[in-house]
């Protein structure tokens, strides 16, 4: 497996895993995800892709809040978003 842990502040953490066969340096991968808030699942996922040595081409999420998920991966499409102060 390939593996990253995501850290959430003062709570716990969450490790994601993917199987070694399932990315191989040709694959282009899109990011689809429900909810991106702080990025740290998005930047986790990224680095589960380029450990494969796959590409990531983008990530598409149904819901973003805010903007500090900005700048993980580009580009990053939401189909609703919200801005917060």
């Amino acid at each position: 497996y390939i593996e990253e842990t995501v850290y959430v502040p003062l709570s716990s953490t969450a490790t994601l895993y993917v199987r070694k066969d399932m990315l191989t340096r040709k694959d282009n991968v899109l990011v689809v995800d429900d909810f991106l808030r702080s990025g740290r699942t998005l930047r986790a996922l990224a680095g589960i892709i380029l450990k494969a040595r796959a590409r990531p081409v983008g990530a598409v999420a149904l819901v973003s809040v805010g903007s500090r998920w900005k700048g993980i991966l580009e580009p990053v499409y939401s189909l609703f978003h919200v801005e917060i102060e």
